[in-house]
């Protein structure tokens, strides 16, 4: 299977919503001290597109942003 061409599911925890349950720009869970989602939970929408690359990428900008 090509790079970028698996499912990931998404909008589980959406981001800047008045709920209970919610992340904020960093995806850290709020309520929660150092719990961070960054799997596709967090997207707003699903992308019609495979969205691999933006997960990883959002991934290595939260690991540069707690260490």
């Amino acid at each position: 299977m090509p790079a970028g061409s698996d499912m990931h599911h998404g909008g589980t925890f959406p981001i800047g919503k008045k709920r209970h349950i919610n992340v904020n720009s960093n995806c850290k869970l709020n309520g929660h001290k150092n719990l961070y989602i960054i799997d596709g939970s967090w997207l707003k929408r699903i992308p019609e597109k495979p969205h691999t690359f933006t997960l990883i990428a959002n991934a290595l900008r939260i690991a540069n942003h707690i260490s």
